[in-house]
């Protein structure tokens, strides 16, 4: 995947959101950045399949976990050997509050810490060119550490003492096994398997498929950095529900 190729096209698309009123809203930035991901992995000869998944959520907001979960899994003769996640939570700026993150709650640091331990936040802002990113932890120490509420940050708040990675360059580090969390409670989020029906907006489903006994031939994966649990659970159709279901604001999407 051409990532700088891709940065740019993200890039250009938080331009465009920026000129009109209509577009400005988190939702629909970040579903136009994961259709830029889609055709980006579509017109690169990648070793990795890719899909996106949107699942349309109903009940109270506070369910949600993250607008965007990337689920990765390494797989050997059909069998899933290594699975991780990453969250990546959106928010924009607004300009009836001098381009503040007026939506940023610190309450919510707790609950992404307190279930995974690799969870991001990214920022559409109109001030900026680009959508950085930083991790949920750094945003929790800044808000103990700063003098105003964190609903009143903007980008000086955030990003005026370090140089945060793009979202592009975030997504690949996810994608090469890179700030995954492999726990259960981080994985079963995702799988729907969370018993407090704790969901993310949207899924990145990439799989790593050996197609090799060399495992030179693999690369993308430093198979010693982390431990991998011998009990696993593969769920048959893990996203996809029944055509004739009644629960249609329940249903999958893809794109």
């Amino acid at each position: 995947m051409d990532y700088e190729k891709l940065r740019k096209n993200i890039e250009n698309e938080l331009s465009q959101a920026q000129k009109d009123i209509d577009a400005w809203d988190e939702n629909y930035i970040t579903i136009r950045i994961l259709k830029l991901v889609k055709a980006a992995c579509t017109h690169s000869k990648e070793s990795f399949n890719l899909e996106i998944l949107s699942k349309k959520q109903k009940g109270k907001a506070e369910k949600k976990f993250g607008d965007i979960a990337v689920l990765v899994r390494y797989i050997e003769k059909g069998e899933i050997k290594i699975e991780g996640v990453g969250f990546i939570e959106a928010k924009r700026s607004y300009s009836d509050n001098r381009e503040n993150y007026s939506k940023l709650d610190a309450k919510k640091f707790d609950v992404f810490l307190e279930n995974t331990c690799h969870s991001f936040y990214c920022f559409y802002s109109k001030k900026r060119n680009n959508i950085p990113i930083l991790s949920t932890a750094y945003l929790q120490q800044l808000s103990n550490n700063a003098k105003k509420k964190t609903e009143s940050f903007g980008d000086n708040d955030l990003f005026s003492k370090n140089f945060p990675e793009e979202i592009s360059q975030q997504l690949k580090r996810f994608i090469n096994f890179y700030d995954l969390d492999y726990g259960k409670t981080a994985i079963d989020i995702v799988l729907g398997r969370d018993s407090r029906e704790f969901v993310p907006e949207n899924i990145i489903l990439v799989e790593h498929n050996k197609t090799s006994s060399d495992d030179t031939t693999f690369k993308g994966l430093n198979m010693e950095i982390y431990e991998v649990s011998k009990e696993k659970t593969i769920i048959e159709n893990l996203f996809m529900q029944e055509a004739d279901s009644e629960d249609d604001d329940n249903l999958i999407s893809h794109f």
